[in-house]
């Protein structure tokens, strides 16, 4: 498991574990797990399926541990998101207190679990969302946070 940090508002640093690359341990066999609600979004549905990500869902995790493949994550998910502050872009935010779940299902398969960094991610994009208990709720159960973004944050 290649546990990936930090989210922040989209979290392509991930794709440098995609299995075209072939440059981590994995080769072929690797995949990206990401939220399902990716996976019903027409065209998004298509991007991520093309570089091989699939559902981060209990049963897609287990079954990819109990086959010895590897893949990568993020485990601060929407969390991460919820709390980035556009006015603070350069702020760099980790959601992993709460975040054990994964732990213990790598160590009752005896799975490694391989701590990731992605640097100079942050600040990246400009962007805006909502703020507020609503949208936090909204957030979870949708998978995602719903937001508006635009290519590189200009200073």
């Amino acid at each position: 498991i290649y546990a990936f940090s930090p989210h922040d508002m989209l979290p392509f640093g991930v794709f440098a574990f995609n299995p075209i690359l072939n440059r981590v341990p994995g080769g072929s066999t690797m995949h990206c797990l990401m939220t399902s609600a990716i996976f019903n979004i027409p065209f998004l549905k298509h991007v991520y399926t093309w570089v091989k990500a699939k559902p981060v869902d209990k049963k897609t995790f287990m079954g990819r541990l109990h086959k010895n493949k590897s893949f990568t994550f993020c485990p601060g998910g929407v969390q991460e998101v919820i709390l980035l502050d556009p006015q603070k872009p350069d702020d760099l935010v980790l959601f992993l207190q709460n975040r054990k779940g994964f732990i213990k299902l790598a160590l009752s398969t005896g799975s490694p679990i391989v701590p990731v960094f992605g640097f100079n991610l942050d600040g990246t994009f400009g962007y805006w969302f909502p703020k507020g208990a609503l949208i936090e709720k909204l957030s979870r159960m949708i998978g995602f946070l719903p937001m508006i973004y635009w290519g590189v944050r200009l200073d």
